[in-house]
């Protein structure tokens, strides 16, 4: 009996990871009112009138440091 109650927690467990991953991998759209995003358009556009730069320049560093494991750091 206790190898069919095992059985069945492993199978509900394995039923909850799957619809975990499923929801992961389900899209998700994002549009401006999305949460932090009013908020990261806010100090983009902070970052491109203060260094009169354009919105893909400042993209392209962000991405840039992304990719290279590097760290923004604000100047005083």
């Amino acid at each position: 009996m206790a190898t069919g109650d095992r059985r069945a927690k492993l199978q509900q467990k394995i039923a909850d990871l799957q619809a975990k991953l499923e929801a992961l991998e389900t899209p998700t759209s994002l549009d401006s009112k999305s949460e932090g995003i009013p908020e990261l358009i806010e100090k983009l556009n902070e970052v491109i009138k203060l260094h009169k730069v354009t919105a893909p320049e400042v993209i392209e560093v962000l991405l840039k440091a992304k990719r290279t494991g590097l760290t923004l750091v604000k100047k005083a």
